[in-house]
């Protein structure tokens, strides 16, 4: 029994790119080691923000929304107007 806690297995070694992650108070740094290049999503166009819907009576910005037509609307009074 003895022996078999002495006996360890050898890691496996990693070989190729790597990425190292490194946390601080003032954020996190992500390097790419051995020639790793970035991956695409690094260079990618973040999407655009969707549209706001817009009150179709007092042209504000709606939170609510009939549920009867589907229509944005903003106010009590947009509301009975629809």
């Amino acid at each position: 029994e003895e022996e078999l806690k002495r006996v360890t297995q050898p890691k496996d070694r990693v070989e190729g790119a790597k990425v190292i992650y490194k946390s601080t108070a003032d954020g996190t740094t992500i390097s790419f080691t051995n020639g790793a290049d970035l991956p695409a999503f690094f260079n990618a166009i973040p999407p655009t923000p969707a549209e706001k819907p817009v009150c179709s009576i007092s042209n504000l910005p709606a939170r609510y929304l009939d549920p009867l037509s589907g229509r944005p609307y903003a106010t009590i009074a947009a509301f009975t107007a629809i």
